[in-house]
């Protein structure tokens, strides 16, 4: 699993926390890792370098809790290998598809877009996006997201 400090090598100067330097993208993406709390939003252009050098308080992997700037360094990431935003990256390969052309996001101050909220679309575009879901990630024939992906993504009904 890729470690999220390979990404941002130029901004950590191998003085890490030690735990933040175990945090992969998957402890991200799942808020298995707790850091002290802080807003990371109001931070100008140094979020980033901020967050890498913000103390994580737990072993990643071992203790949940919603982290919405690990969903923001997510977006980083996708930004720093595309050179595309969120809703750039996702336009052509789920937006488009699904005919959603009204989604916005609120961006960071280095112009990153949020990645875990800030985002806005009309009431239709979110009626698609959820039976898109409801579909398990196919959408007019084509599986956009892969069944296991929305599966693991969204709470289960029982």
């Amino acid at each position: 699993m890729r470690k999220l400090s390979i990404f941002f090598r130029n901004c950590c100067r191998n003085i890490l926390p030690e735990y933040l330097k175990k945090i992969t993208l998957h402890h991200l993406l799942d808020h298995g890792m707790r850091s002290r709390d802080g807003d990371f939003r109001t931070i100008q252009k140094t979020w980033i370098s901020t967050f890498l050098h913000h103390p994580v308080l737990h072993e990643p992997g071992t203790f949940y809790k919603y982290n919405t700037a690990g969903t923001n360094m997510l977006a980083a990431v996708l930004r720093r290998k595309t050179g595309q935003n969120v809703t750039e990256f996702l336009k052509p390969r789920l937006l488009e598809p699904l005919g959603i052309t009204s989604l916005t996001c609120a961006l960071l101050g280095d112009g990153t877009e949020l990645g875990g909220g800030g985002m806005k679309m009309v009431t239709e575009d979110m009626a698609k996006f959820t039976y898109f879901l409801s579909g398990q990630g196919e959408w007019e024939g084509k599986q956009l997201l892969t069944k296991r992906m929305v599966r693991t993504r969204l709470p289960q009904a029982d």
